[in-house]
């Protein structure tokens, strides 16, 4: 199951692209806080994506009925998650020390990555085309788990380090990090929301 394996390196390098809003958090933790803090942002990005997908690939049949009958209530659900961490995060970007926002950390990243529904609804097509294209797939879960695992630590591991470069940074170019991110989250929760009804 080597191509399985690869084939997952590729679609976790794509899933977990630094664009994102868990690439943008991590990007976030390595440029306002320590070392620390970024392994621990990264270990929960990367354990949120595998998580994710491992789980989809166990219910991906059951999930696809379960979205189908209650499709509005996904969305809804979805978009508050979504907007209450948006909210959080502008809370946090508005202090006016940034060693006060501390609270932002590796758990609002690991809930961002494992409710994005982008994230859910990739993985699930995903399952759906593995499963036509290796007969085997379901015996070999824990395989694509961790070919996911690897492409995301690939994505997340450069983004911080990349980020981590760039250490001594300006305080507006951090709070605009955040502002755009949270304001990102905002806008996706509330077209979630919108579709919901």
């Amino acid at each position: 199951m080597i191509g399985l394996f690869f084939a997952s390196v590729l679609v976790g390098l794509v899933a977990s692209a630094p664009f994102g809003a868990a690439g943008a958090m991590v990007a976030d933790a390595a440029l306002v806080y320590d070392r620390k803090r970024m392994n621990a942002t990264i270990l929960a990005a990367v354990s949120a994506d595998s998580i994710l997908a491992f789980f989809i690939s166990l219910m991906s049949s059951p999930a696809k009925i379960f979205f189908q009958e209650y499709e509005k209530l996904f969305f809804t659900i979805s978009g508050v998650v979504i907007i209450m961490l948006g909210v959080f995060l502008w809370k946090v970007a508005a202090l006016p020390d940034l060693a006060v926002g501390r609270k932002t950390g590796p758990i609002v990243v690991f809930f961002t990555s494992l409710l994005h529904p982008g994230s859910v609804a990739t993985f699930l097509l995903i399952t759906a085309l593995f499963s036509v294209k290796f007969l085997a797939f379901k015996d070999h879960r824990l395989i694509f788990a961790g070919g996911i695992m690897t492409g995301s630590f690939c994505v997340f591991s450069t983004v911080g380090v990349l980020f981590w470069m760039l250490h001594k940074r300006a305080e507006k170019f951090v709070n605009r990090l955040r502002c755009g991110l949270a304001l990102m989250l905002g806008a996706a929760g509330t077209y979630l929301l919108v579709k919901g009804f």
